[in-house]
């Protein structure tokens, strides 16, 4: 048996383009910050960016990973 699993961000795994089709299309705004944010992980893992902007992206993610004063209140 032939493996057809494609793994994208070193976590995201989809084993045709039809099922890719479906992921594409079901994508809605908290998976789009989600899919994102460990796009820039895996890119600074695989060592894409300066450590200057290896500095600016992790302060990024984590003010975006921290809940607004406002919404925990």
């Amino acid at each position: 048996m032939i493996n057809n699993t494609t793994k994208l961000f070193d976590f995201l795994q989809y084993n045709s383009n039809d099922e890719f089709d479906k992921l594409i299309n079901s994508i809605e705004k908290e998976q789009s910050l989600f899919y994102i944010t460990q796009a820039v992980k895996s890119a600074y893992k695989r060592g894409c960016f300066t450590l200057e902007e290896s500095e600016i992206i992790s302060k990024s993610l984590r003010v975006i990973s921290t809940p607004d004063k406002k919404e925990s209140a």
